[in-house]
């Protein structure tokens, strides 16, 4: 399996929409709202 699935499948199942929240801001610096209109995209 690729790394790539294997990272996709890991984070489809473990991950949270809160967790996603938290790594789109950490890693984009993003605000809370921004990053929740990211999610919604």
């Amino acid at each position: 399996m690729a790394p790539v699935s294997l990272m996709r499948d890991k984070f489809s199942k473990d991950y949270t929409i809160e967790t996603v929240l938290h790594l789109l801001i950490a890693h984009f610096n993003l605000s809370e709202e921004e990053a929740k209109a990211k999610i919604d995209e």
